[in-house]
């Protein structure tokens, strides 16, 4: 039996923009509103958070904690945030905003829910989570807002 793998792009390598028939997504069959908010997110946390990989396949960030992970644990947790994620657009399109988590009152419509594979935690808590991924320092220069939207489970 082959073990499934993911391919995982840093976010310092992505490209500087990408469409629907882009090669990093041709086998998602995502709608392009779901590709063009996911894009967003991807562009704005880019910068903060060089050290993330993305995994087009699955629309998935993974933690550097994550990376050496074995195939199979990753393609698992992969594929569950991919199912995550699809969702969360349908919901949220479905309710006429961009991102489930920020809800109907967020006021950009751009940005789109992403899954995160955050790693192991010390704790249940969202600057643990943040630290893990190497955004704490710059949620903290943002004042520290963006932390709310953190759901752990």
């Amino acid at each position: 039996m082959t073990t499934p793998t993911t391919t995982l792009i840093p976010l310092s390598l992505l490209p500087e923009t990408v469409d629907a028939t882009s090669s990093s997504f041709t086998s998602t069959h995502a709608p392009p509103a779901m590709i063009k908010s996911v894009w967003a997110t991807l562009e704005l946390l880019a910068p903060a958070a060089p050290s993330l990989s993305y995994a087009p396949a699955h629309f998935a960030l993974v933690s550097p904690l994550n990376q050496s992970a074995d195939q199979q644990t990753a393609f698992g947790v992969q594929s569950f945030l991919e199912e995550l994620t699809r969702a969360s657009f349908e919901v949220a399109t479905s309710l006429l905003c961009s991102s489930i988590l920020a809800g109907q009152g967020s006021e950009g419509d751009e940005y789109g829910d992403i899954g995160i594979w955050v790693g192991p935690l010390r704790e249940r808590d969202p600057w643990h989570v943040l630290d893990n991924l190497g955004l704490k320092e710059w949620i903290q220069s943002k004042g520290g807002k963006a932390g709310l939207f953190f759901r752990i489970w």
